[in-house]
């Protein structure tokens, strides 16, 4: 397993894969591709605008960030 933490003071909204979540809370990666990876979208709605991010989590790694700047 592994984690991904959005992170984004200056949002309004956070989403992973179309689920809300609060700024700074770890999201449990349990399922993976067949190399080891998954790729997760993230949108941060700051202003009024949707900033999308696509971020890869590999297997094993403690911790994933993902961050708006």
């Amino acid at each position: 397993p592994a984690r991904l933490i959005p992170r984004c003071p200056s949002a309004t909204s956070i989403f992973v894969e179309g689920r809300p979540v609060e700024n700074g809370t770890p999201i449990e990666v349990l399922a993976f591709d067949r190399s080891g990876r998954k790729v997760h979208r993230v949108e941060f709605i700051i202003g009024g605008e949707t900033h999308e991010k696509q971020i890869a989590v590999t297997a094993g790694q403690p911790e994933v960030e993902a961050s708006c700047d």
